[in-house]
Parts: C-alpha cells; sequence; structure tokens
C-alpha cells in the first residue's frame, strides 16, 4: 500500500483497515534508554529515516522517512522511554479513544476541520487541535486513574 504525502501538508482520509498492521510497525516506539537511539541514528539514517531537526520535545525523538525524489513523508516515527509519562499517555490516549467512541468521533471532527482550514501548514493544523489534545489528555490521566 503506497502512502505518503508531501512535506508540510495536510490531508486526512477515510479509514483503512491495513493501517493497524502498519502502525504497529512503525507509530511509536518504547526503548529502554533514549541515549542507545542516538546512537543508532547514523545507522536510521542509512535506511531513508532522518532526525528531525525541529521537534525539539523533551524525552521524545522524532524520525521521519523522507523520500527526496518526491518530497514526501510517510511515517513520523515517536521513539520514548518505555518507562516515560509520554510511553503512557500515547497508551492510554490510544485505549481511551478506543473505548470511548464520542470522544474519538469529537476528536475526529476537530482533526477533519483543522485540515480543511490548513491543508499547506503542518504546524497551523498543530495548533488547531491543541486545546482538544489538553482536554483529551485531562479526560485519559482520569480515566487511566482507575486502572493504578
Amino acid at each position: 500500500m503506497a502512502i505518503g504525502l508531501k512535506r508540510g501538508l495536510v490531508e486526512l482520509t477515510e479509514h483503512n483497515p491495513k493501517w493497524k498492521t502498519l502502525a504497529a510497525q512503525t507509530i511509536a516506539v518504547a526503548v529502554k534508554n533514549l541515549s542507545e537511539v542516538e546512537e543508532l541514528i547514523p545507522k536510521l539514517s542509512e535506511a531513508g529515516f532522518f532526525k528531525s531537526k525541529l521537534h525539539a520535545v523533551e524525552g521524545d525523538i522524532l524520525v521521519c522517512d523522507d523520500n527526496e525524489f518526491t518530497d514526501t513523508r510517510s511515517y513520523h516515527i515517536h521513539i520514548v522511554e518505555s518507562a516515560s509519562v509520554q510511553w503512557r499517555n500515547y497508551i492510554n490516549f490510544r485505549d481511551y479513544l478506543n473505548e470511548n467512541p464520542d470522544s474519538a468521533k469529537e476528536y475526529e471532527r476537530v482533526k477533519i476541520t483543522a485540515a480543511e482550514n490548513h491543508p499547506s501548514d503542518r504546524n497551523a493544523y498543530t495548533d488547531d487541535k491543541e486545546e482538544i489534545l489538553i482536554r483529551l489528555l485531562h479526560e485519559v490521566q482520569v480515566w487511566a486513574s482507575r486502572f493504578e
């Protein structure tokens, strides 16, 4: 399945069941120690995955694939430590949306509106989602605390 989007563009499409397999292979990765990943950056680059120079989130390494001929990216892979808050947030956010379809639909509506408003400005698209993400992350924390 061919996927990819020109750098900086935003496009949402209907769900494709094949994405489950791709997501399991590439969406977010938990590692024991980020310093070990830093040592692998040259090998990742050889494989076509490059560390983002613009991503400045503490405790999170972002690698992306780049196709220099088509100027597209297919994957944004966040690498975080398995014992980190970020990793728990990823897992809890996923599980919360899977168990709360109304929240998932609301998040989907915000994403669709943001994509329609900013089809060629990924930063503005991300900014438009910030309010709902903050609220949903709070809801996720309350929801996840039931299991601790």
